[in-house]
């Protein structure tokens, strides 16, 4: 009788240990990763208290960026902390704040379009900003049939004079410094996009007698994207070809970039 009661006893103790083992793995299920204040979130999870059923888990994915100092351009390649409050209005994806020059906020799921379309005009549109001109070539951006997704290239504030927050960088005047921007492309699985470059005509600002010539190269380049939010990085140096000339490199990859900041922006339509 006793021999019989201790194996019902280790039974037990099996049956509990194997639940506690399936409740942490279910737990790991639901993951967050945190990296330098960017924290990408994917929730796994059902609505609550229903588990019935052969229902696919909802699969939603965040980005969270916290804690980060805010710039703004205190004249030329000088920046200076920026000190005050703002408030995120935009886009409609976006939540968040300015909190003593503090920024931190969220992006949630956007509305998915054209893939293609998106990325095509948002790299016009930075390239466009960093170069401040329209004399630049275009990319031709392939993804494969139907794929739909968003590109993230700024905050909007509440701020008339501040109107916008973007990561970036913009040199002063050196050949060697590099231009910079950053932009966040969801998509909503695993999916390699491609893009063709060009070489844009010489262009320059002032007499040409006098100012140098430049002369904006588009590099091709290969992004295979992951289900969710991912950080592209687009780079500009400048390459010295001679008699006072200069090609534009630019070169869009993944990832972040050291010396990108987020700065405020005063005109969202330049």
């Amino acid at each position: 009788m006793k021999n019989r009661k201790n194996v019902l006893m280790i039974r037990q103790f099996g049956i509990i240990a194997v639940i506690a083992i399936i409740g942490f793995a279910i737990g790991i299920l639901s993951f967050t990763g945190c990296k330098n204040g960017t924290t990408f979130v994917r929730n796994s999870g059902g609505s609550g208290g229903d588990s019935g059923g052969d229902k696919e888990p909802k699969d939603t994915r965040e980005l969270v960026i916290s804690d980060q100092q805010v710039w703004e351009q205190a004249g030329g390649s000088t920046y200076e902390e920026h000190t005050g409050d703002l408030t995120i209005i935009g886009p409609s994806y976006a939540t968040g704040s300015v909190v003593n020059g503090i920024l931190s906020f969220t992006l949630g799921a956007p509305v998915l379009e054209d893939l293609a379309v998106s990325l095509r005009s948002s790299l016009w549109n930075v390239t466009k900003i960093l170069t401040y001109s329209d004399d630049h070539p275009d990319y031709t951006i392939t993804v494969p049939v139907g794929v739909k997704g968003a590109v993230f290239e700024n905050l909007i504030t509440n701020d008339e004079d501040w109107v916008e927050i973007r990561k970036r960088r913009t040199g002063g005047g050196d050949e060697d410094i590099a231009y910079g921007a950053l932009m966040y492309v969801y998509v909503s699985g695993d999916v390699t996009v491609t893009g063709r470059g060009g070489t844009g005509l010489p262009t320059t600002d002032g007499p040409p007698e006098h100012a140098p010539t430049y002369t904006t190269v588009l590099s091709d380049f290969s992004l295979s994207l992951k289900a969710g939010w991912n950080p592209v990085k687009m780079i500009q140096t400048y390459v010295n070809t001679g008699d006072n000339s200069y090609n534009v490199v630019e070169t869009v990859s993944l990832g972040d970039h050291p010396d990108l900041i987020w700065a405020l922006w005063f005109n969202r339509n330049y």
